[in-house]
């Protein structure tokens, strides 16, 4: 999910119904993204998710601006 521009997942919870599972995922994001790209970032998860995930009936994904405690908008890497 890096590749579509998610810094970090915050939630994820999931539920079966029948013999599908539903997803909900909140996602951050730079902060500084237009609407229009954070909403671009979105619909990429959850086209991958229902891509890769047969299982998967339907995902619903929230956006959140990412906010570090640093300066810098992307995480450290250790």
């Amino acid at each position: 999910m890096r590749n579509c521009g998610v810094i970090q997942i915050d939630l994820l919870k999931t539920r079966k119904f029948a013999s599908k599972v539903y997803v909900d995922m909140e996602i951050s994001v730079n902060k500084d993204l237009s609407l229009i790209e954070a909403h671009e970032i979105a619909e990429c998860v959850h086209d991958l998710i229902e891509k890769e995930m047969p299982l998967v009936k339907h995902c619903m994904i929230h956006v959140n601006p990412y906010l570090s405690e640093s300066s810098d908008d992307e995480p450290k890497e250790s």
